[in-house]
């Protein structure tokens, strides 16, 4: 399967930027083919429906996200993607 994750995050190697980027990894772990852009209101305008969000909520920096269960999480969804 072809998977676009869409960012919205204005840091542009922040921590949607990594976790993003880990949930491209799972889903290649699991076979699929996962790419990453950003957007702002790209979903609404083409009328995409909405499969899921994860939402790291206490991080600051990269690092914490690193060092994060965020990490396996983002890795988990993109695994799990059918």
């Amino acid at each position: 399967m072809k998977i676009l994750v869409l960012t919205g995050s204005p840091h542009k190697n922040g921590t949607t930027s990594f976790l993003a980027d880990e949930f491209c990894e799972g889903a290649r772990e699991s076979g699929h083919d996962g790419v990453k852009a950003h957007y702002k209101c790209l979903c609404k305008y083409l009328k995409w429906q909405e499969s899921g969000t994860l939402l790291a909520c206490g991080l600051a920096n990269k690092q914490d996200a690193e060092n994060s269960q965020y990490k396996e999480l983002a890795k988990k969804f993109g695994k799990e993607i059918n």
